[in-house]
């Protein structure tokens, strides 16, 4: 995203808008949204942490506060590191790739196999109901 002026309204930032209004993930009832899908791999994971977080609700939140620290690291020095991984944001940058966070993300990441629905892993299920 580039950070032309954060005050103007000529669309000339919009990605950095997004970005600040969006959510990562986002619990709607009973019902979880992620742009990809959550596996053994990325549940409960939040970026530079070790330990995964064991509630869905407490991980959704906590993910969706990483990504406006991320966001706030950027605005506060958008062309510190330029395009290197020193860059303020590079985290956030990095969990909406292929492979990013070491392959640890909700973004890219399918339950789908040569286009056809797998099913979801027991572990996944069994992380999801218990934030009913």
């Amino acid at each position: 995203p580039h950070l032309k002026d954060p005050d103007s309204n000529d669309g000339g930032n919009f990605m950095l808008q997004y970005l600040e209004h969006g959510k990562l993930a986002h619990i709607f009832g009973k019902t979880l949204f992620v742009h990809g899908a959550v596996s053994e791999e990325n549940k409960g994971t939040i970026p530079g942490r070790d330990q995964p977080v064991d509630d869905v609700h407490e991980w959704v939140d906590q993910l969706n506060e990483w990504k406006d620290k991320e966001v706030e690291a950027f605005k506060s020095e958008p062309t510190a590191g330029k395009n290197s991984k020193r860059r303020k944001g590079h985290g956030l940058m990095d969990y909406g790739v292929p492979g990013g966070n070491g392959g640890k993300t909700i973004i890219c990441c399918s339950n789908l196999n040569n286009g056809n629905a797998d099913p979801i892993p027991a572990k996944v299920v069994d992380f999801l109901h218990k934030g009913e």
